[in-house]
Protein backbone atom coordinates (compact mmCIF):
# COMPACT_ATOMS: atom_id res chain seq x y z
CA UNK A 1 0.00 0.00 0.00
CA UNK A 2 1.30 3.31 -1.00
CA UNK A 3 0.81 6.19 1.54
CA UNK A 4 0.38 9.62 0.18
CA UNK A 5 0.15 12.79 2.75
CA UNK A 6 -2.23 15.84 1.28
CA UNK A 7 -2.48 19.10 2.81
CA UNK A 8 -5.51 20.67 2.35
CA UNK A 9 -8.84 19.67 0.41
CA UNK A 10 -10.30 22.40 -1.56
CA UNK A 11 -10.98 21.75 -5.48
CA UNK A 12 -6.89 20.21 -6.21
CA UNK A 13 -6.40 18.59 -2.84
CA UNK A 14 -10.01 16.64 -3.40
CA UNK A 15 -9.70 16.03 -7.20
CA UNK A 16 -5.76 14.36 -6.57
CA UNK A 17 -7.53 12.31 -4.18
CA UNK A 18 -10.34 11.02 -6.28
CA UNK A 19 -7.47 10.39 -8.81
CA UNK A 20 -5.87 8.08 -6.23
CA UNK A 21 -8.85 6.62 -5.81
CA UNK A 22 -9.45 5.92 -9.15
CA UNK A 23 -5.71 4.39 -9.70
CA UNK A 24 -6.37 1.90 -6.51
CA UNK A 25 -3.22 0.98 -4.38
CA UNK A 26 -3.10 4.22 -2.38
CA UNK A 27 -3.74 4.99 1.63
CA UNK A 28 -4.20 9.20 2.10
CA UNK A 29 -3.89 11.19 5.12
CA UNK A 30 -5.38 14.82 4.29
CA UNK A 31 -3.80 17.51 6.86
CA UNK A 32 -6.54 19.63 7.64
CA UNK A 33 -7.06 22.31 10.42
CA UNK A 34 -9.65 21.58 13.34
CA UNK A 35 -12.18 23.94 12.54
CA UNK A 36 -11.63 23.75 8.27
CA UNK A 37 -15.00 22.89 6.52
CA UNK A 38 -12.97 20.98 4.01
CA UNK A 39 -13.46 18.22 7.36
CA UNK A 40 -17.23 17.61 6.06
CA UNK A 41 -16.00 16.91 2.04
CA UNK A 42 -13.81 14.01 3.46
CA UNK A 43 -16.45 12.54 6.13
CA UNK A 44 -18.26 12.60 2.26
CA UNK A 45 -15.51 11.06 0.58
CA UNK A 46 -14.85 7.98 2.81
CA UNK A 47 -17.63 6.21 1.96
CA UNK A 48 -16.24 6.41 -1.80
CA UNK A 49 -13.26 4.87 -0.82
CA UNK A 50 -15.39 2.00 0.68
CA UNK A 51 -15.69 0.46 -2.65
CA UNK A 52 -12.81 -0.27 -5.30
CA UNK A 53 -12.93 2.07 -8.72
CA UNK A 54 -13.92 0.72 -12.12
CA UNK A 55 -9.71 0.36 -12.43
CA UNK A 56 -9.40 -1.58 -9.69
CA UNK A 57 -11.94 -4.20 -10.64
CA UNK A 58 -10.77 -4.22 -14.33
CA UNK A 59 -7.15 -4.82 -12.84
CA UNK A 60 -8.06 -7.67 -10.31
CA UNK A 61 -9.83 -9.69 -13.73
CA UNK A 62 -6.46 -9.79 -15.51
CA UNK A 63 -4.16 -12.33 -14.66
CA UNK A 64 -1.43 -11.57 -12.73
CA UNK A 65 2.36 -10.89 -13.44
CA UNK A 66 5.51 -10.62 -12.37
CA UNK A 67 5.83 -6.81 -12.68
CA UNK A 68 2.54 -6.55 -10.60
CA UNK A 69 3.87 -8.86 -8.08
CA UNK A 70 7.26 -7.72 -7.76
CA UNK A 71 7.07 -4.35 -7.44
CA UNK A 72 5.76 -1.41 -9.90
CA UNK A 73 4.25 -2.37 -12.94
CA UNK A 74 5.57 0.67 -14.96
CA UNK A 75 5.72 3.99 -16.25
CA UNK A 76 2.92 6.02 -14.03
CA UNK A 77 0.81 2.63 -13.25
CA UNK A 78 0.03 1.53 -9.75
CA UNK A 79 -0.04 -1.88 -8.02
CA UNK A 80 -3.10 -4.13 -9.05
CA UNK A 81 -5.25 -6.20 -6.44
CA UNK A 82 -8.80 -4.76 -4.57
CA UNK A 83 -7.96 -2.56 -1.93
CA UNK A 84 -6.62 -3.62 0.79
CA UNK A 85 -7.17 -3.21 4.68
CA UNK A 86 -4.87 0.17 5.86
CA UNK A 87 -1.91 -1.73 7.95
CA UNK A 88 -2.79 1.57 10.26
CA UNK A 89 -6.40 -0.07 11.39
CA UNK A 90 -9.63 -1.09 9.35
CA UNK A 91 -10.39 -0.13 5.90
CA UNK A 92 -9.43 3.22 6.26
CA UNK A 93 -7.79 4.52 2.75
CA UNK A 94 -8.68 7.91 3.42
CA UNK A 95 -8.45 9.61 7.03
CA UNK A 96 -7.85 13.04 8.36
CA UNK A 97 -4.51 14.10 10.17
CA UNK A 98 -4.66 16.78 12.94
CA UNK A 99 -1.37 17.46 12.64
CA UNK A 100 2.66 16.90 12.05
CA UNK A 101 2.53 14.23 14.75
CA UNK A 102 -0.31 12.34 12.71
CA UNK A 103 1.22 12.01 9.38
CA UNK A 104 4.34 10.72 11.42
CA UNK A 105 2.11 8.02 12.98
CA UNK A 106 0.51 7.59 9.09
CA UNK A 107 4.19 6.95 7.72
CA UNK A 108 3.90 8.22 4.36
CA UNK A 109 5.85 8.32 1.20
CA UNK A 110 5.07 11.61 0.26
CA UNK A 111 3.75 14.42 1.18
CA UNK A 112 1.60 16.76 -1.12
CA UNK A 113 0.98 20.25 -0.42
CA UNK A 114 -2.52 21.69 -2.16
CA UNK A 115 -3.38 24.52 0.19
CA UNK A 116 -1.85 27.51 -0.91
CA UNK A 117 1.61 29.11 0.23
CA UNK A 118 0.62 30.19 3.94
CA UNK A 119 0.44 26.20 4.08
CA UNK A 120 3.93 25.89 2.96
CA UNK A 121 4.95 28.35 5.38
CA UNK A 122 3.21 26.45 8.47
CA UNK A 123 3.95 22.95 7.71
CA UNK A 124 6.60 22.50 4.78
CA UNK A 125 10.17 22.05 7.05
CA UNK A 126 8.21 19.77 9.51
CA UNK A 127 6.94 18.10 6.67
CA UNK A 128 10.45 17.75 5.63
CA UNK A 129 11.75 16.54 8.79
CA UNK A 130 9.32 13.19 8.06
CA UNK A 131 12.11 12.50 5.60
CA UNK A 132 9.66 12.28 2.66
CA UNK A 133 9.93 14.64 -0.29
CA UNK A 134 7.47 17.57 -0.14
CA UNK A 135 5.45 18.13 -3.58
CA UNK A 136 4.46 22.11 -3.58
CA UNK A 137 0.98 23.07 -5.93
CA UNK A 138 2.08 26.40 -4.12
CA UNK A 139 5.30 27.19 -6.01
CA UNK A 140 4.87 30.74 -6.21
CA UNK A 141 5.52 31.05 -2.59
CA UNK A 142 8.78 30.26 -3.31
CA UNK A 143 9.24 33.49 -4.58
CA UNK A 144 9.90 33.89 -0.89
CA UNK A 145 14.02 33.60 -0.89
CA UNK A 146 13.90 33.23 2.69
CA UNK A 147 11.47 30.55 2.83
CA UNK A 148 12.73 28.05 -0.09
CA UNK A 149 16.27 28.72 1.62
CA UNK A 150 14.54 27.14 4.54
CA UNK A 151 12.76 24.30 2.52
CA UNK A 152 16.05 23.44 0.87
CA UNK A 153 18.21 23.38 3.93
CA UNK A 154 15.13 21.30 5.65
CA UNK A 155 15.30 19.24 2.68
CA UNK A 156 19.19 18.67 2.86
CA UNK A 157 19.11 18.01 6.83
CA UNK A 158 16.48 14.90 6.17
CA UNK A 159 18.48 13.56 2.90
CA UNK A 160 15.19 14.17 0.87
CA UNK A 161 14.00 16.12 -1.70
CA UNK A 162 11.47 19.12 -2.90
CA UNK A 163 9.33 17.99 -5.98
CA UNK A 164 8.42 20.57 -8.63
CA UNK A 165 5.37 20.00 -10.38
CA UNK A 166 4.90 21.06 -14.23
CA UNK A 167 1.21 21.78 -12.72
CA UNK A 168 -0.33 23.54 -15.69
CA UNK A 169 2.75 24.33 -18.08
CA UNK A 170 4.36 22.56 -20.55
CA UNK A 171 7.54 22.88 -21.90
CA UNK A 172 9.47 22.91 -18.51
CA UNK A 173 11.86 20.07 -20.02
CA UNK A 174 13.16 22.52 -22.68
CA UNK A 175 13.62 25.52 -20.34
CA UNK A 176 16.01 23.56 -17.97
CA UNK A 177 17.98 22.39 -21.43
CA UNK A 178 18.18 25.93 -22.14
CA UNK A 179 19.12 27.55 -19.10
CA UNK A 180 22.89 27.47 -19.46
CA UNK A 181 22.52 28.73 -22.58
CA UNK A 182 23.90 32.69 -23.58
CA UNK A 183 21.22 35.60 -24.54
CA UNK A 184 18.90 33.82 -22.57
CA UNK A 185 15.12 35.43 -22.13
CA UNK A 186 12.09 34.01 -21.12
CA UNK A 187 8.88 35.97 -21.24
CA UNK A 188 5.39 34.46 -20.08
CA UNK A 189 2.06 35.36 -20.44
CA UNK A 190 -1.23 34.75 -17.83
CA UNK A 191 -4.28 35.13 -19.86
CA UNK A 192 -7.10 34.50 -17.65
CA UNK A 193 -11.10 35.25 -17.87
CA UNK A 194 -12.25 37.42 -15.44
CA UNK A 195 -13.88 34.80 -13.60
CA UNK A 196 -10.53 33.75 -12.19
CA UNK A 197 -9.64 37.23 -11.21
CA UNK A 198 -12.63 38.39 -9.42
CA UNK A 199 -11.36 39.71 -6.49
CA UNK A 200 -8.40 41.25 -8.03
CA UNK A 201 -10.99 43.34 -10.15
CA UNK A 202 -13.40 44.07 -7.81
CA UNK A 203 -10.34 45.45 -5.47
CA UNK A 204 -8.97 47.67 -8.36
CA UNK A 205 -12.70 49.15 -9.13
CA UNK A 206 -12.79 47.67 -12.79
CA UNK A 207 -16.17 46.03 -13.84
CA UNK A 208 -16.89 42.35 -13.36
CA UNK A 209 -16.38 41.75 -16.92
CA UNK A 210 -14.58 44.20 -18.33
CA UNK A 211 -15.05 45.18 -22.35
CA UNK A 212 -11.16 44.83 -23.22
CA UNK A 213 -8.04 42.88 -21.92
CA UNK A 214 -6.93 44.46 -18.48
CA UNK A 215 -3.24 44.20 -18.56
CA UNK A 216 -2.98 43.58 -14.55
CA UNK A 217 0.67 43.30 -13.90
CA UNK A 218 3.78 43.39 -16.15
CA UNK A 219 7.31 42.96 -14.93
CA UNK A 220 9.61 40.26 -13.75
CA UNK A 221 8.51 36.64 -11.76
CA UNK A 222 9.89 38.05 -8.88
CA UNK A 223 7.70 40.89 -8.38
CA UNK A 224 4.88 38.90 -9.64
CA UNK A 225 5.07 36.13 -7.45
CA UNK A 226 4.92 38.80 -4.23
CA UNK A 227 1.85 40.42 -6.08
CA UNK A 228 -0.25 36.94 -6.68
CA UNK A 229 1.45 34.43 -4.66
CA UNK A 230 -1.68 32.14 -5.12
CA UNK A 231 -2.31 32.74 -8.82
CA UNK A 232 1.10 32.91 -10.63
CA UNK A 233 2.45 29.55 -9.65
CA UNK A 234 3.40 29.06 -13.45
CA UNK A 235 5.57 32.23 -13.39
CA UNK A 236 7.42 31.02 -10.37
CA UNK A 237 7.81 27.28 -11.67
CA UNK A 238 9.14 29.07 -15.05
CA UNK A 239 11.92 31.31 -13.18
CA UNK A 240 13.28 28.33 -11.24
CA UNK A 241 13.62 26.08 -13.88
CA UNK A 242 14.77 29.03 -15.98
CA UNK A 243 17.35 32.08 -15.47
CA UNK A 244 16.08 33.27 -12.10
CA UNK A 245 13.16 35.47 -10.72
CA UNK A 246 14.61 39.07 -12.04
CA UNK A 247 15.40 37.61 -15.53
CA UNK A 248 11.86 35.76 -15.99
CA UNK A 249 9.76 38.18 -17.91
CA UNK A 250 5.62 37.94 -17.15
CA UNK A 251 2.50 39.88 -18.55
CA UNK A 252 -0.88 38.97 -16.32
CA UNK A 253 -4.10 39.75 -18.66
CA UNK A 254 -7.74 39.71 -17.81
CA UNK A 255 -9.65 39.11 -20.71
CA UNK A 256 -13.14 38.07 -21.63
CA UNK A 257 -12.59 36.87 -24.71
CA UNK A 258 -10.04 34.52 -23.33
CA UNK A 259 -10.25 30.62 -24.17
CA UNK A 260 -9.82 28.88 -20.69
CA UNK A 261 -6.86 29.79 -18.50
CA UNK A 262 -4.20 30.32 -20.90
CA UNK A 263 -0.68 30.24 -20.59
CA UNK A 264 1.73 31.65 -23.51
CA UNK A 265 5.57 31.02 -22.89
CA UNK A 266 8.41 32.11 -25.14
CA UNK A 267 11.80 30.62 -24.70
CA UNK A 268 15.05 32.16 -26.86
CA UNK A 269 18.43 31.46 -26.43
CA UNK A 270 21.61 30.47 -28.19
CA UNK A 271 20.37 26.92 -28.53
CA UNK A 272 16.92 28.31 -30.22
CA UNK A 273 13.46 29.32 -29.87
CA UNK A 274 10.21 27.62 -27.80
CA UNK A 275 7.08 28.97 -28.42
CA UNK A 276 4.23 27.61 -26.81
CA UNK A 277 0.61 28.66 -26.11
CA UNK A 278 -1.52 26.37 -23.08
CA UNK A 279 -4.78 26.96 -22.92
CA UNK A 280 -6.28 24.99 -19.82
CA UNK A 281 -10.09 24.75 -18.83
CA UNK A 282 -10.58 25.96 -15.29
CA UNK A 283 -11.01 23.99 -12.46
CA UNK A 284 -15.11 23.34 -12.31
CA UNK A 285 -14.61 24.10 -8.20
CA UNK A 286 -12.45 27.33 -8.83
CA UNK A 287 -11.62 29.03 -12.07
CA UNK A 288 -8.48 30.03 -10.27
CA UNK A 289 -7.08 27.17 -11.18
CA UNK A 290 -6.37 24.63 -14.34
CA UNK A 291 -8.35 21.84 -13.81
CA UNK A 292 -5.08 19.90 -15.02
CA UNK A 293 -2.89 21.11 -12.07
CA UNK A 294 -4.45 18.39 -9.76
CA UNK A 295 -3.36 15.77 -12.77
CA UNK A 296 0.00 16.74 -13.12
CA UNK A 297 0.44 16.78 -9.04
CA UNK A 298 -1.20 12.96 -9.60
CA UNK A 299 1.71 12.21 -12.77
CA UNK A 300 4.32 13.15 -10.51
CA UNK A 301 2.63 10.83 -7.54
CA UNK A 302 3.01 7.70 -10.09
CA UNK A 303 6.67 9.06 -11.41
CA UNK A 304 7.81 9.39 -7.41
CA UNK A 305 6.94 5.08 -7.57
CA UNK A 306 7.42 4.47 -11.05
CA UNK A 307 10.20 2.41 -12.29
CA UNK A 308 10.96 4.18 -15.09
CA UNK A 309 11.00 7.84 -14.92
CA UNK A 310 10.83 11.10 -17.42
CA UNK A 311 13.09 13.82 -16.98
Amino acid sequence: MRRVAIIGYGAIGRSLAEGLRELGGYAVAVLLAPGSRSRERVAEDRRLWASPPVRQAEERARPASRSTQDGPAGVGTGPSGPPRHDEAGGNDLLRIAEGVDDLRAFAPDLVVEAAGPEAIRRHGADCLGLGVPLLLSSVGALGDDALRASLVAAADRNRTRLYLPSGALAGLDYVRAARGGADLRVRYESRKPPAAWADELARLGLPARPDAPVALFEGHARDAAARYPANLNVAATLALAGPGFEDTEVAVVVDAEAAGNTHSVTVESAFGTLRLAVANRPSPDNPKTSWIVSRSLLAAIEQHFATVVFL
